[in-house]
C-alpha cells in the first residue's frame, strides 16, 4: 500500500517541477518538504488500512467457526516430511473448525524456525472445510506434463487434474491428482492403467512442475454381455438390440471383442 502510496506522489511532483519552467518562476522549496509530507501521511494511512485487515481476517476464520474440517495440509515446502509436523497440529482433520486451534497450530509451525512465515488459508470443500498452512517461502505449482497419455487432448488432461494455476505445492494435491487420472484412464477402457508422478522443482524461481507418467497398456475389448435385473424371458431380446445393424449406426453396439468405448 505505501509502495504505491509512493508512485501516485512521485508524478504530482515532476508535475510542479515541469509547470514552474515556462514563467521562469523560483522553483518551489517547499515541494520536498510538501512530497514528504504527504509521503508520511500515506505510510500512515497504509499502516492503519494494515491493521484493519487483521480484524478482517479474524472475521473470516470465525464465519468456518464450528464446521467439519475435511482436511488439514502444510503446502509450499516440497522437500518437508507432513508426519514431522503431526504433532503440531492442534486442528485436526474430522473436528470442528477452531479459530483458536487453527492459530495454534500456525504460532506452533512458526516457532520451530524453519519458515520465515507462516500463512493460513481456509477454503470449503465438498466434505467440508479444508486448512491450509502455506510455509513461506513457498514453491507454488509451475506447469503439468502427461509423458505417455499423448493419444489425449492436452487440455483434457488438464481438466481431469484438476491443475489450478499459482497455487502453492502440496503433496496431497499431487497425489489426488494422480488418482484423477488413473480413475479417467480406467473409465476410458485402460483398466491396467498406472500414474506415477514426478517432481521437478526449479529452486531458484520457486515453482515445481510435475510429470504424470501414464502407463496405459492396452485398451480392453468387450467380452460377454450379461443383463443384470431384466426379466428372465425379455434379456435375450435386450441383447440382440445390442448387436443390430441399427446400434451399429448409432455406435452403441457392444459385441464380443470391439474395443471398448466409453461413449457405446
Amino acid at each position: 500500500m505505501a509502495l504505491l502510496a509512493a508512485a501516485a506522489i512521485c508524478p504530482v511532483a515532476a508535475q510542479q517541477t515541469e509547470t514552474a519552467s515556462p514563467g521562469k518562476t523560483a522553483p518551489d522549496k517547499t515541494a520536498p518538504n510538501k512530497a514528504a509530507s504527504d509521503q508520511s501521511s500515506s505510510n500512515q494511512a497504509a499502516e492503519k488500512q494494515l491493521s484493519t485487515a487483521t480484524p478482517a481476517t479474524e472475521q473470516t476464520l470465525s464465519s468456518f467457526e464450528g464446521q467439519t474440517v475435511s482436511s488439514v495440509l502444510l503446502a509450499g515446502q516440497p522437500n518437508i516430511n507432513p508426519s514431522e509436523f503431526t504433532s503440531l497440529m492442534a486442528q485436526k482433520p474430522g473436528e470442528p473448525f477452531s479459530t483458536a486451534r487453527v492459530e495454534q497450530t500456525n504460532e506452533a509451525l512458526k516457532a520451530t524456525g524453519k519458515f520465515k512465515e507462516v500463512r493460513t488459508e481456509v477454503s470449503p470443500e465438498a466434505q467440508g472445510v479444508q486448512v491450509m498452512y502455506v510455509l513461506e517461502p513457498a514453491v507454488y505449482f509451475g506447469i503439468y506434463q502427461f509423458p505417455g497419455a499423448e493419444r489425449f487432448a492436452y487440455s483434457q488432461l488438464i481438466q481431469v487434474s484438476n491443475y489450478t494455476a499459482q497455487t502453492p505445492f502440496s503433496q496431497h494435491e499431487v497425489d489426488t491428482d494422480a488418482h484423477s487420472l488413473q480413475r479417467f484412464f480406467e473409465q476410458e477402457g485402460f483398466f491396467e492403467a498406472q500414474v506415477h508422478p514426478e517432481l521437478h522443482v526449479d529452486s531458484e524461481h520457486g515453482i515445481a512442475n510435475v510429470a504424470f507418467h501414464a502407463d496405459l497398456d492396452r485398451r480392453a475389448d468387450f467380452g460377454a454381455v450379461s443383463l443384470q435385473g431384466a426379466p428372465e424371458d425379455e434379456a435375450p431380446r435386450l441383447k440382440h438390440k445390442l448387436t443390430t445393424l441399427f446400434a451399429r449406426l448409432r455406435g452403441t453396439a457392444i459385441r464380443p471383442g470391439k474395443q471398448f468405448n466409453r461413449s457405446t
